[in-house]
C-alpha cells in the first residue's frame, strides 16, 4: 500500500453518499483508471461495512483500476475498517491495480503502525 502526502485528483464525476450517517464517501473519476475516494468520519465496524461494499465496485478482480484513498477526514478507524482497505488493495492488486493511501489522518496512521508492530511481533 502506498502513501501519498500531496496532491489531489480534479474530479470528472462524483459519486457521494453518507455511510452510517457518520462517514461520507465520495468517488471521483477524473480519468478512466483512476479513482479518488474520499472517506470522512468515523469508520467504525458498521461504516466499514458499507466502505467495503464501495470499494469492491471499484477493486473488482480484473480491474486494473488506480485507486487513490483519502483518509485525511477520518476521525476514527476501526480494525474492521483496516481490514476493508487491506481486502480492497488485494483485490486491486490481483487485477493490476493498486491503492495509495492520501493524507492518512492520525487516528488512521495510528492504526497502520499498530498493524505494522504487530504483524512484526508474529510468529513465523
Amino acid at each position: 500500500m502506498h502513501e501519498r502526502r500531496t496532491g489531489a485528483c480534479p474530479a470528472a464525476s462524483v459519486d457521494s453518499a453518507a455511510v452510517d450517517g457518520s462517514v461520507s464517501v465520495q468517488r471521483h473519476r477524473p480519468h478512466q483508471d483512476l479513482v479518488l475516494v474520499q472517506v470522512r468520519g468515523d469508520v467504525g465496524d458498521a461504516a466499514g461495512a458499507d466502505l467495503a461494499r464501495r470499494l469492491t465496485a471499484v477493486a473488482t478482480p480484473g480491474t486494473d483500476a488506480q485507486v487513490v484513498l483519502d483518509l485525511a477526514g477520518v476521525t476514527a478507524l476501526s480494525r474492521a475498517g483496516l481490514d476493508v482497505i487491506l481486502r480492497a488493495q488485494e483485490s486491486l492488486e490481483a487485477g493490476g491495480g493498486s491503492l495509495e493511501l492520501l493524507e492518512p489522518s492520525p487516528p488512521v496512521l495510528l492504526l497502520l503502525h499498530d498493524a505494522a508492530v504487530a504483524q512484526d511481533e508474529a510468529p513465523p
